[in-house]
């Protein structure tokens, strides 16, 4: 089973976290859509909150199928946004060639 679907995995990166984490520090994981629910009560459990939320999708009209959730110790407001990767089918979006530029030289 691949460590991103193993919740005893994530458990153990939690327990670290809140035993290392320093008052303003974070904890950022990207995840599958379907382990928020699940990773979300494991950062309560392990007194780590939400503090922002950044759902993936492959197109403005497609489901997010990944979240970059970032914990830390203090219960901030909730910060959610979406990073799209295509404008349309085959062109990336602007935001995807601006993370992505200093890596690949086709943008």
């Amino acid at each position: 089973m691949p460590k991103h679907t193993d919740v005893e995995f994530f458990q153990g990166m939690f327990k670290f976290a809140a035993d290392h984490l320093e008052q303003h520090g974070s904890l950022q994981i990207i995840v599958p859509v379907e382990l928020l629910d699940k990773l979300i009560e494991e950062g309560k459990s392990n007194g780590l909150h939400l503090q922002k939320q950044i759902d993936i999708q492959s197109f403005t009209d497609s489901q997010p199928f990944r979240s970059i959730l970032s914990f830390g110790r203090e219960n901030l407001k909730l910060v959610q946004d979406n990073f799209i990767i295509y404008k349309e089918r085959s062109q990336h979006s602007d935001s995807y060639k601006t993370i992505l530029k200093p890596y690949f030289l086709a943008f």
